[in-house]
């Protein structure tokens, strides 16, 4: 039914199209709509009908071109071809831009077919529209072609056409820079690597040109598109050089961003000129000539051992220099690949920690050699960023010991930001970054969101690391500390702490007895946990604790603690290694 009433409706439809429905009063206008939206349901896109709707491609509504767009854009390839004529003869009399967007898209979705027929018209389409004088006429032609997602010989052809315009140099005109931009957006919208020869034009323009929109568009269309370590990349170093080395500060930092881009190879062929570009005026080169030097560490950390040690400590010189800088930026990177310069882990978790032997080339070729400059930074230029990074490179050394200190002020903010970022960082270095967390509750406020969040984290790990790990990382000193801090959280976690150290010298357990008489309940309930924890290992602990001193430091509430105890207690069986109780033991007992 609604076929057989198909040419009423075209002729509402067309009476519609007459008028651009910017004019058209408000019920035709949605008459309009709601007509154009019947039709994309009932014409056939292989018949002449679907030329109707290339009236409505020029209305200034642009609903009404997107339904003319979705329709036409279904045409069978005959059909299209007539289509992409006449689409094309209103694009060149079209001053409105967005009418002119909407007629592009049409031909260049035309163009993504893989209909021979249709793909060599729309190339002629494109060629004709480049040929023409006027810029705005070759940008259009540009911008279909990017939208095709042709990447063929003829489509290099034609962004090479426009790349290799040596006008580009120097100052151009606005209508120039929008055809050299929309070049730049086909390279991109292609979405694969461009030919080498693009990619060499590319880099050619950002050496020449003037405009900084330009620049920053070729980088982010190469940056989206390249594929970092591909090995051809590396003959472009020659086109990559003069970058580096231009009297333009953007354009030094664009080309080291690019070497960094382009992979280790490529950062390897520029190195000298990278290693110049750290004594750079401009600190945000200095900070991108060492990231394009972290590349290269990445790369060969990948390697074997010997060379991965070899490389570190042949750039270790240059980021030792690097801490010295006057810019935060560029302080804040170097350390972050004197971390880059540890060794790979072996293993996700170690439970029996070594300080000294987990990573003997990071602790005494890297870290103790520099010791003095890394922990100067602490006391001279303690922000928030360089306290992170220091972190990040003593924080699994026992060398961060007696400078927690200096983390006083930043700690203490309160910022939301500080402390998510300092929890990651502590977080990604545990195991053995646990030793610290205890010298850190001596500098943080008793209040201190982070004294919860840092609880937690030992309150988690603790049970995990073996008894001797525990002794190795925590004191008595440091231990005995935490028992007598003023929030109960951190004595709790104290108990804990010196319960696992209990199993590797039993006399300690005399410490946990006297936490008893603490006044938080939930300090008193840890000591009966511990108690429990530890007479259960074996049959000598349970011995010791039921021994007459011991029972005789308990208070009234003595009845309650051994009834609670009792729950460790009772499926207890003796192991082969444990003393066995005689019978007059038992008796006594």
């Amino acid at each position: 039914k609604a076929k057989k009433s198909l040419p009423a409706t075209t002729a509402t439809f067309s009476f519609g199209a007459q008028t651009s429905s910017s004019h058209l009063p408000d019920t035709l206008w949605l008459q309009s709509i709601l007509v154009a939206e019947l039709l994309s349901y009932f014409v056939d896109p292989s018949t002449p009908e679907i030329e109707v709707f290339l009236s409505y491609l020029s209305d200034t509504e642009a609903h009404l071109r997107q339904v003319a767009t979705n329709v036409l854009k279904q045409a069978t390839p005959r059909v299209a071809v007539k289509m992409a004529d006449e689409a094309l003869e209103l694009l060149l009399k079209e001053k409105n831009p967005f009418v002119c967007r909407s007629i592009v898209i049409l031909l260049g979705l035309y163009g993504q077919r893989e209909d021979i027929l249709i793909q060599a018209h729309i190339m002629k389409i494109i060629s004709k529209l480049c040929s023409m004088p006027d810029y705005p006429k070759k940008e259009l032609g540009i911008t279909i072609l990017g939208i095709t997602k042709r990447t063929d010989a003829e489509a290099t052809s034609k962004i090479l056409d426009v790349l290799n315009d040596a006008s580009l140099s120097g100052s151009i005109t606005s209508s120039h820079l929008n055809l050299a931009i929309a070049t730049v957006n086909a390279v991109m919208d292609a979405g694969v690597m461009p030919h080498l020869d693009i990619i060499e034009a590319l880099l050619g323009v950002i050496q020449g040109t003037l405009s900084e929109d330009l620049k920053v568009a070729i980088y982010l269309a190469l940056k989206i598109t390249i594929q970092p370590n591909n090995e051809k990349l590396a003959n472009l170093t020659p086109s990559l050089l003069p970058i580096l080395t231009s009297p333009h500060a953007t354009t030094r930092e664009i080309g080291l961003k690019l070497v960094r881009k382009f992979g280790s190879n490529t950062a390897l062929s520029c190195m000298d000129k990278l290693l110049e570009a750290l004594s750079d005026l401009k600190p945000f080169c200095r900070k991108h000539a060492l990231k394009a030097i972290e590349v290269v560490l990445l790369h060969s950390k990948k390697q074997s051992k010997s060379t991965f040690q070899e490389t570190a400590l042949r750039y270790l010189p240059v980021l030792v220099k690097a801490l010295g800088d006057k810019n935060q930026l560029v302080v804040v990177q170097s350390l972050k690949l004197i971390a880059l310069l540890k060794s790979p882990k072996t293993q996700l978790y170690a439970q029996d920690i070594d300080l000294e032997e987990r990573d003997p080339f990071f602790l005494q070729q890297v870290v103790t050699p520099n010791l003095e400059i890394i922990l100067g930074l602490l006391k001279t230029r303690a922000t928030k960023d360089i306290c992170m990074g220091v972190l990040n490179v003593l924080g699994e050394t026992p060398h961060l010991r007696n400078s927690v200190q200096y983390y006083r002020q930043v700690l203490n903010t309160e910022q939301v930001s500080t402390i998510s970022d300092f929890v990651d960082a502590i977080q990604a270095l545990v195991p053995e970054v646990l030793q610290h967390i205890p010298l850190f509750f001596a500098v943080l406020h008793p209040n201190n969101t982070l004294i919860r969040h840092f609880v937690k984290l030992l309150q988690l790990h603790v049970n995990i690391l073996s008894p001797q790990g525990c002794d190795k990382l925590f004191p008595s000193t440091i231990v005995d500390n935490m028992l007598r801090h003023r929030n109960p959280s951190v004595r709790t976690v104290g108990v804990q702490i010196l319960g696992r150290k209990c199993l590797v010298d039993s006399s300690q357990i005399v410490k946990v007895i006297q936490l008893w008489k603490d006044k938080n309940g939930r300090v008193r309930k840890e000591v009966l946990n511990t108690l429990g924890n530890f007479a259960k290992a074996s049959n000598q602990n349970l011995k010791s604790v039921l021994d007459s001193t011991i029972v005789a430091m308990l208070d009234n509430n003595s009845t309650h603690m051994w009834n609670t105890m009792s729950f460790y207690w009772k499926n207890i069986v003796a192991s082969p290694g444990d003393a066995q109780f005689s019978s007059s033991d038992e008796d006594s007992s």
